[in-house]
């Protein structure tokens, strides 16, 4: 707890069963993904040849795996983002996604210039690296320094590039998150951050939200509810 709230993540020490890595590896080479910006429909990840810098498995099909569930509603991660945030809690999301080698002159795209997450009102995610992250690999990559410290060049909704980190004097204040498969990384991404484009081999990871609340975010009504309800 008291290294999310000096730095912002945590990395855990202990990593996730190998088995459980192996599932959620099998589960992201078998579903139906979404080449981001590419508008055709979902198709199974092409391991060998990815066209795009950003494969997405969508929310549904990533919930429907077992291994999933029991990540998307562990109550230690649960209680964790309740102590950071100083109140109860609720999951709000689910991410699979891969990161690719392609089109690196995307990066707007594809979430790798820097930026603040602006979700619902308060949250904290949790991250699980399905492949062994390293410098050219695609790590995490975070501004140690607060978004209420955040110099005002680098505040805003427009994504930031390297050279305004560093033309702000703030590059020192840059830590990249390498970690071996199955490390989980709890990270506060109101701080500025962003995914390093991978140069040697693609990125997997899984990501979970808890939030204090669904303010702010887009969800669908489920079909079971009344008509009524849903006016």
């Amino acid at each position: 707890m008291a290294g999310i709230q000096r730095d912002g993540f945590y990395v855990f020490s202990k990593v996730v069963d190998s088995a459980i890595v192996q599932a959620l590896r099998g589960l992201a080479e078998q579903a139906p993904s979404t080449a981001r910006g590419d508008g055709t429909p979902p198709a199974v990840y092409p391991l060998r040849n990815p066209l795009v810098g950003r494969y997405d498995i969508d929310e549904e099909d990533a919930l429907a795996c077992a291994e999933v569930q029991k990540f998307a509603t562990d109550p230690n991660m649960a209680l964790i983002a309740q102590k950071y945030l100083g109140q109860a809690v609720l999951m709000d999301e689910v991410a699979l996604w891969w990161t690719t080698t392609n089109q690196s002159d995307h990066a707007n795209l594809n979430e790798q210039l820097f930026h603040q997450d602006r979700d619902p009102l308060s949250f904290l995610k949790f991250f699980i690296y399905l492949i062994d992250v390293e410098p050219d690999t695609g790590p995490h990559v975070y501004m140690l320094e607060t978004h209420s410290d955040l110099a005002w060049s680098l505040r805003g909704e427009s994504r930031k590039s390297d050279e305004a980190v560093r033309t702000a004097g703030l590059w020192n204040e840059v830590q990249e998150l390498t970690a071996p498969e199955g490390t989980l990384v709890a990270v506060d991404t109101i701080r500025l951050h962003k995914g390093k484009t991978p140069t040697v081999s693609d990125r997997l990871a899984l990501e979970n939200e808890f939030a204090t609340s669904l303010f702010g975010m887009h969800y669908e009504i489920p079909s079971f509810l009344p008509t009524e309800l849903t006016k």
